[in-house]
């Protein structure tokens, strides 16, 4: 993620995304992963919220020292965009009570062995199903 390339505390979903929008830009969450989310952004612009992320929330003294990891040559440079971090009104809707990433609903729950014809029974025979026969093909 962006937050440990650059080894500073994650932002919140809220904070990133009201950084975006206030820029101009559209984001929203995936479908896949709870910490990520999709934008228009250009790579610059994301970059730039990130260094001001870290100005607002240092980083500890012993993470800075690398002078060879490739979050300190991105925080080298200052941030071009004057972030604003305020939450626009389209961010303060109630959210719903629905899960974004819901649990199996049971034990073993998922695609389960195939279907198979079972054999008719014949009058006068008892049993109920009869198992499929095991091998190879007919």
């Amino acid at each position: 993620s962006l937050c440990e390339t650059v080894h500073c505390t994650q932002f919140r979903m809220d904070d990133i995304k009201a950084a975006l929008m206030n820029a101009g830009y559209r984001c929203s969450a995936t479908h896949k992963e709870p910490s990520a989310i999709k934008t228009d952004a250009p790579n610059s612009v994301v970059w730039d919220i990130v260094r001001a992320w870290v100005e607002k929330h240092p980083i500890s003294k012993k993470r800075k020292d690398n002078d060879n990891a490739p979050g300190t040559a991105i925080l080298a440079k200052k941030p071009t965009l004057e972030v604003n971090w305020s939450k626009p009104k389209a961010l303060m809707v109630p959210k719903t009570k629905a899960t974004r990433f819901p649990h199996n609903p049971e034990e073993f729950w998922g695609p389960k062995a195939r279907a198979r014809r079972q054999k008719p029974v014949a009058a006068g025979e008892e049993g109920g199903k009869s198992s499929p026969k095991k091998g190879g093909k007919k």
